[in-house]
């Protein structure tokens, strides 16, 4: 009888599936690898200006204001691509836009808003409070 039961296995060679990515995924793969390549080529292009300018763009305080711009502009790319970023809502909430009656838009940055912001933050960044 053991015999029997050998007879009634299948042997393969089986072939394995292989799921394949979605065309979507891969659209939104190659969107934002477009994004990116725009984006440094904007920032070595606008850095590069700058220190032609007499700009230190070695300098630490730079450097860091870089990651705001870099952030900014990407903001933008995505925003144009259908793609979320914070710093949309960032500027938002921030930056005033009016259409004028030629229908030139103008942009003004609410400094004092974000004064008020930065000053909560602080304000709320005391520590973990004792009792």
């Amino acid at each position: 009888m053991p015999s029997q039961q050998k007879d009634n296995v299948i042997h393969g060679p089986w072939k394995k599936e292989v799921n394949q990515p979605d065309i979507d995924v891969i659209q939104v793969q190659e969107d934002l690898a477009f994004a990116d390549d725009l984006l440094k080529n904007v920032m070595v292009q606008l850095i590069h200006t700058l220190g032609q300018n007499g700009i230190d763009v070695n300098e630490n305080d730079f450097i860091r204001d870089c990651g705001i711009i870099i952030e900014a502009v990407k903001a933008s790319i995505y925003r144009d691509m259908g793609f979320e970023h914070l710093l949309q809502d960032f500027a938002e909430h921030f930056v005033d836009l009016t259409i004028e009656a030629d229908d030139t838009p103008t942009t003004a940055v609410n400094l004092e808003e974000i004064e008020l912001f930065l000053k909560q933050i602080k304000d709320d960044d005391d520590g973990p409070e004792v009792s």
